[in-house]
């Protein structure tokens, strides 16, 4: 079942953070990754490709101007600040697992309200990136970052369950997949007949099925907060569910006047259901 909570529908306007000049704080010197990307300052300085993201750049990072880093990905995969604040609020625990870390907007968003957080990538560059975007932050000792597949790292995680090794207990597992890349919801793509924009389905989410993702991840944990585009097929999302009773909370994610993205949210997560966080995993 899929439950639309009051508090999903409010719009969360986004203003322009309040960022400052600074240097890379000395102690935090180690993680400066400002070789391996530009820091862009003009618009006209950026790739065509990129260009309309920057001017949404302190939506993104509000410390932007205190030298944020991102790569080509970044720019269009990154959780704006304030949305991602409002997932680490929601996802308050001892430790959290960002699956799909990229340049470490959520990850920082986590790191003020876990004691923990576990951060993976499968790029060298982008983790590089995050690990210096939380330097900027200040809370890059919160966190650990891990160069690896998600996908490979769940399968040998929940292979500890059913042995007699002990593993490091997941609170929650925020994944936030790749949705497909900026093509995903051109006109004309993913445009029904009508003009309305068709559905996104689970199966475009890689790097596997988002049916398959899921349900790896509930193995981990029963708490999973899942960031999709706006127009995902909540039917699908709903059909996530294989236990009777239990429901799956629907976010909506706005920027301004404009739906963004949904947050789902599963198991203890969900409102109403808090007697699941703890319980055991398949």
């Amino acid at each position: 079942m899929v439950d639309y909570s009051p508090a999903s529908r409010k719009r969360r306007k986004l203003d322009d953070g309040a960022p400052y000049e600074g240097p890379l704080p000395r102690k935090y010197r180690q993680w400066d990754a400002s070789a391996l990307v530009p820091h862009y300052n003009h618009k006209g300085d950026m790739p065509p490709s990129i260009q309309k993201w920057f001017p949404r750049r302190h939506q993104l990072f509000s410390l932007y101007d205190s030298g944020c880093l991102l790569d080509e990905v970044g720019w269009f995969s990154i959780t704006p600040e304030k949305i991602a604040d409002q997932i680490a609020e929601r996802c308050r625990c001892d430790v959290v697992l960002d699956a799909f870390c990229g340049v470490g907007g959520n990850a920082i968003a986590f790191a003020r309200t876990c004691e923990r957080v576990i951060a993976i990538d499968n790029s060298p560059v982008r983790l590089a990136l995050a690990r210096h975007n939380a330097a900027v932050y200040g809370v890059v000792d919160r966190i650990e970052f891990i160069l690896g597949d998600y996908i490979s790292f769940a399968r040998s995680y929940a292979q500890l369950a059913s042995s007699s090794s002990k593993r490091r207990k997941i609170d929650v597992v925020f994944l936030s997949p790749p949705w497909g890349g900026p093509e995903y919801n051109k006109p004309g793509d993913s445009e029904a007949e009508g003009g309305e924009r068709a559905a996104y389905h689970l199966d475009a989410v890689t790097p596997v099925h988002g049916k398959e993702l899921f349900e790896l991840s509930r193995r981990i944990t029963p708490n999973v907060a899942y960031y999709l585009p706006r127009h995902v097929d909540l039917a699908e999302v709903g059909a996530l569910l294989d236990k009777e009773g239990e429901t799956v909370e629907v976010e909506e994610e706005w920027m301004g006047n404009r739906l963004t993205a949904v947050t789902c949210y599963f198991g203890g997560l969900a409102e109403g259901q808090e007697q699941l966080f703890d319980a055991e995993t398949v």
